[in-house]
C-alpha cells in the first residue's frame, strides 16, 4: 500500500497535516542550521588562510602607472626577497606607434622607505646601471630593480625591523602585516622627475 494519508477521520486528518507540517519545519530548521554551519567554516578558513598570508590583505603591491616621455612606468615588488634587499620590477609600457628606448643613459635614481605617516627611515641616490632596451611600439618590458633594506632607526621605531614583524588585528580575528611606503625615484638633467611608491614590508 502506498505511503500517505489514508481515509481516517477528522481528527486523525487534522492531526496527520500538524505532523507533516512539523515534519517539514523540522527539515527547513536542519537546512538553516547545515547553511549556518558550512558559512562559519569557510569563515574560519579564510581567517585562518589570512593569518597565514597576511600579506594579501595589504594594500596593492603596484603603483599607479605615471607617464614619461610618452611611455607608462609602474612599479612592483617581488614576493621572494632577501633581508638586505627588495626585489622590485619596473614595469615599462609603451602605448605608441614608434618604438623607445629606456632607459636614458644620463638618468639619476634615488629611492626611499618612508612610515605610513610619511617619516623618512632612508632616502638615498642610487648609482645603478640599467641596460637600455628597445621597446617596441604597443609592447612592454619589465626591469628588475633590487633596492636595499632600510636600516635601523632608534628615533623612529615604526622603522625598525621588530615592529615590522609584528602583525596588526584587522577584522574579526584576522591579521595584517605592517608595512613601509617604498619610493623610487627617476630624474633626467632636465629636473623632470617622477616616484613610483609602493606599501611594502621588507622583512615579510
Amino acid at each position: 500500500m502506498a505511503k500517505g494519508y489514508h481515509s481516517r477521520s477528522p481528527e486523525e486528518f487534522k492531526e496527520y497535516l500538524k505532523n507533516l507540517q512539523n515534519s517539514k519545519r523540522k527539515k527547513n530548521w536542519k537546512q538553516i542550521v547545515i547553511f549556518i554551519d558550512i558559512i562559519l567554516l569557510m569563515l574560519i578558513f579564510y581567517f585562518v588562510y589570512q593569518n597565514i598570508n597576511p600579506g594579501i590583505l595589504n594594500s596593492s603591491t603596484r603603483s599607479d602607472f605615471v607617464s614619461w616621455n610618452q611611455l607608462k612606468l609602474s612599479l612592483s615588488a617581488s614576493q621572494y626577497n632577501t633581508s638586505a634587499n627588495t626585489l622590485t620590477y619596473l614595469l615599462v609600457e609603451n602605448p605608441t606607434n614608434a618604438a623607445f628606448e629606456f632607459p636614458e643613459s644620463d638618468l639619476e635614481y634615488a629611492y626611499y622607505w618612508k612610515t605610513e605617516k610619511r617619516e623618512t627611515c632612508k632616502f638615498s641616490q642610487y648609482k645603478i646601471e640599467l641596460a637600455k632596451r628597445s621597446i617596441p611600439a604597443h609592447t612592454s618590458t619589465v626591469i628588475e630593480i633590487p633596492i636595499p633594506s632600510p636600516e635601523s632607526n632608534s628615533q623612529i621605531p615604526e622603522c625598525n625591523k621588530e615592529y615590522l614583524a609584528k602583525k596588526s588585528k584587522f577584522g574579526i580575528g584576522a591579521l595584517k602585516s605592517k608595512v613601509l611606503l617604498l619610493g623610487f625615484i627617476i630624474k633626467d638633467p632636465k629636473q623632470q622627475e617622477i616616484v613610483l611608491e609602493i606599501p611594502w614590508n621588507p622583512y615579510r
